[in-house]
């Protein structure tokens, strides 16, 4: 198998599982705000700091992967957004919630901007249209059928229980692409 095969199914692979992981996420969030003492608008407060941090770093990333690689770039972001999950578990007040929020905006858009990039970078010319438009329509459907079923399976009494298992997704889902070669 040629090494661009192996590191898009790997890479596939390790991008399945980080998407099940946002997707057990995603439908805990409001309630976990509350569940702290905020409210919809200290929600729409994290969401608009973490969207404002990953816009500001976005352009860093990119011009830093063009000198340094892709690859150390998703290791770092990739463990770091595991330990930022974790500490969500510690959160006790809504500015703290704030501070993660823009760490992980920023952490994110590395990731995503390693993960775009990387794409690019392991697909072929010819193919690359394809393999794209496959690997983006595998997420979107894990990352829904991930957000569907997380609300059947974890109760609100197990808000913890969900960030140490988003965690040790990311962390199983960085350390596969500890294997990727650029």
């Amino acid at each position: 198998m040629k090494s661009k095969e192996v590191n898009y199914k790997l890479f596939l692979l390790a991008n399945i599982i980080f998407s099940i992981g946002l997707g057990i996420f995603y439908p805990f969030w409001i309630l976990y705000i509350q569940k702290i003492g905020g409210s919809l608008e200290s929600f729409s407060i994290a969401v608009g700091l973490s969207i404002m941090a990953s816009a500001i770093s976005a352009y860093f990333f990119g011009s830093v992967s063009d000198k340094s690689g892709r690859k150390p770039i998703f290791i770092i972001s990739g463990y770091s957004l595991a330990v930022i999950i974790f500490l969500y578990t510690f959160v006790s007040n809504v500015w703290q919630l704030y501070v993660l929020q823009i760490v992980q905006g920023i952490l994110q858009t590395a990731y995503i901007m390693m993960e775009s990039v990387f794409l690019a970078d392991i697909t072929q010319k010819s193919t690359r249209g394809k393999n794209i438009g496959f690997y983006n329509m595998i997420m979107g459907i894990i990352t829904a059928l991930s957000v569907i079923l997380s609300g059947f399976l974890i109760s609100e009494q197990y808000f913890k229980g969900i960030f140490y298992v988003v965690s040790i997704l990311i962390l199983i889902s960085t350390t596969i692409m500890i294997k990727l070669k650029e």
